[in-house]
């Protein structure tokens, strides 16, 4: 019985299938049989056609297989042609012509056939299982559908083989996809003694990217109603996007008006200016380029770092159509291997793309040859910092000190290399085969929901999580050096921090001392006066004033004072040159008023403090800082930042926007 008819599977298919197919409580059942009728079922809807066939049998091998003489009653003429193929007389039961018969069109047919077995004896590297005691019976028809599938090419199984590989994620096979076609030039192009060799260049290593979720808004059963026809309507439909364009209009009541898309110009900012192109102009910014591969020079394996690799990997294969080129590549690829030597090319994949710089090296392998390239980085790409010698400390003025508290000493340079020596990389730990965590967890949860949308989503595969941590073997191995590494290094447990410092308790610190006892002796001027904050080193100063007081009237000074040191800064700020700074004072400002539960401190001296900037009053034009002010978004706290602040979020974005 046939519960649907051949066509594409969806999801209100399965759970449909869901609710009718239930186990059955008895044996009975002759799976060639089902076999048989499948073929003819599929040979009829596919006839001639390119499908991809396939029929997946699962069983418990308890039924019964009839000889083939119980088959004259059905129709089965498709069969008939087979059959004079197969010289009968050299068959040695009815039961072996029927194998010999089923195998044949099924090979025939290009049909694929997989048998999952309950408790089916296999033998494979990858699993292994036998069952003891298989009732005879069971075991003539392991032995009969186990030789259907080898003569037909199919796939045989254990059902607790096929729910072990389940639980391994699977790595979606993606078609090759040319990225260029063409010459690769090898000298001056054009000239004489030049090399051209036609190559296709493929995608080696490529990021993949997990699937992007879609807006779509709910329909409830009156919407579902009015909107569709059907008798089931959909629960979501997909939402339609719509762009528009605003720009700042205060004769407006929004303040906002929308412009039309046609109506505006590309620009780049040229400092504070911005420097727009009229259409026809475009194509003068652009580098005009023709496609092109050009080796232009070699270097050695050694000058070349690992860190320079700016992008992902391809594959530079010979045309597969032009033998000549095959045999050219190959000439290249051995003398780079031989020399240990790299090739520097410039490519233009297509007409008009930027062009880039790859590095090629050469691949051989059994089987195949080819160029491995990577993207080189421009000289703009580079990142150069200065970072602190490692080996020695060097003072202010200029002396260098090998032994110091910051240095590692003998003794615990010797403790960490026991350690690194202790995690022993020849243990059973990650591999190659290492699955991408956020993509494949993404995959099986939807797979989940779709499925059974009532039940709770699964929990991430252990497989996925094993990389996340150190393999159990060598966290034992390495658990003595650990301690000790970890006693000479002096390695101490640092208490969390707490967010809102007003009502925490005074922390300990790791040395017993009272830090806040000892800088508060030097909080205190002669007179008995507050310390004012250092204005050469505001930040450090503010903090450390912070940490002694309680009061919030101290707190308010402080925090004036602050705003004072900054005012003044911009004040006598040489254009821009302070403003760096300024704003890492204010961040700082804003920062600390929130942890202390004082917004509302914070929004009334940046509002004093736009005024300021916007009268002219810091020593003339200072609209720039307010722009960064914008930029950084250290406007007035919200009630989302703070729930001590009354200032809501549409009110910070207008306060940040008006001039």
């Amino acid at each position: 019985m046939a519960l649907k008819n051949y066509r594409r599977l969806c999801m209100k298919d399965i759970r449909y299938l869901q609710k009718e197919i239930k186990p059955s409580n008895t044996n009975q059942g002759d799976i060639v049989s089902a076999i048989i009728l499948a073929m003819m079922h599929m040979i009829d809807f596919c006839k001639q056609l390119k499908y991809v066939r396939e029929i997946v049998v699962i069983t418990n091998g308890l039924g019964g297989i009839e000889d083939i003489s119980s088959f004259d009653t059905m129709n089965i003429a498709q069969f008939k042609e087979s059959e004079k193929h197969i010289a009968k007389d050299t068959l040695e039961s009815k039961r072996q012509q029927l194998i010999d018969t089923v195998s044949l069109k099924l090979a025939e047919e290009k049909i694929q056939l997989t048998v999952l077995g309950v408790d089916f004896d296999i033998d494979t590297p990858s699993f292994k299982f036998k069952e003891d005691n298989k009732p005879h019976e069971k075991r003539l028809n392991e032995d009969c559908l186990r030789e259907i599938v080898q003569t037909s090419g199919g796939r045989y199984g254990t059902l607790a083989e096929a729910i072990a590989e389940l639980e391994q994620p699977l790595v979606k096979q993606v078609k090759p996809v040319t990225l260029y076609k063409g010459e690769l030039i090898l000298g001056k192009p054009g000239s004489k003694g030049a090399l051209s060799i036609q190559v296709e260049r493929y995608p080696c290593i490529k990021a993949a990217r997990a699937i992007t979720a879609s807006a779509f808004a709910k329909i409830g059963e009156e919407d579902g109603a009015a909107t569709q026809t059907s008798r089931e309507p959909p629960s979501s439909m997909p939402v339609n996007h719509r762009k528009s364009y605003r720009v700042e209009d205060h004769t407006q009541k929004t303040g906002w008006r929308e412009v039309d898309e046609g109506s505006l110009s590309r620009g780049y900012e040229y400092g504070r200016t911005v420097v727009p192109f009229l259409p026809e102009d475009e194509h003068i910014t652009k580098f005009e380029t023709t496609a092109a591969f050009e080796i232009i020079g070699l270097i050695k394996k050694e000058q070349y770092k690992r860190y320079y690799s700016l992008s992902d990997t391809s594959y530079t294969v010979a045309a597969s159509w032009n033998p000549q080129a095959k045999v050219a590549l190959s000439g290249l690829i051995h003398a780079l291997f031989e020399t240990e030597a790299y090739a520097v090319a410039r490519l233009v994949a297509k007409d008009k793309r930027n062009p880039v710089m790859v590095l090629l090296a050469p691949c051989i392998e059994t089987g195949y040859e080819c160029l491995v390239d990577v993207t080189l980085p421009f000289a703009e790409d580079r990142r150069q910092y200065g970072f602190a010698p490692l080996d020695r400390v060097v003072t202010v003025t200029g002396k260098v000190l090998k032994e110091h508290r910051n240095l590692p000493n003998a003794d615990l340079q010797k403790a960490m290399s026991d350690y690194v020596d202790s995690v022993n990389l020849d243990l059973p730990g990650p591999t190659t085969d290492m699955f991408n965590p956020s993509i494949h967890h993404l995959n099986s949860t939807i797979s989940h929901r779709a499925i059974y949308p009532t039940e709770p989503l699964p929990s991430p595969n252990p497989i996925l999580l094993a990389p996340s941590q150190m393999h159990p073997d060598l966290v034992q191995a390495s658990a003595g050096a650990l301690k000790s590494l970890i006693t000479k290094a002096y390695v101490k447990k640092v208490p969390p921090k707490t967010q809102h410092r007003r009502d925490r308790n005074a922390e300990k610190p790791l040395s017993g001392l009272d830090m806040d006892a000892l800088l508060s002796k030097g909080s205190k001027t002669k007179n008995g006066e507050k310390a004012q904050i250092d204005s050469k080193n505001p930040v450090p100063s503010f903090k450390r004033l912070l940490d002694t007081t309680t009061d919030p009237n101290g707190i308010n000074d402080l925090a004036r004072q602050m705003i004072g040191v900054i005012k003044e800064k911009v004040k006598n700020s040489f254009g821009d040159s302070e403003y760096r700074h300024e704003m890492f004072c204010l961040s700082t400002l804003r920062q600390e008023m929130i942890e202390l539960e004082e917004p509302d401190v914070y929004n009334e001296l940046i509002r004093e403090f736009k005024k300021n900037i916007l009268a002219g009053e810091l020593g003339g034009n200072r609209d720039d800082i307010w722009f960064k002010i914008r930029k950084e978004k250290l406007g007035l706290v919200t009630d989302t930042e703070s729930s001590d602040s009354n200032v809501r979020e549409e009110d910070a974005r207008q306060f940040l926007r008006q001039k």
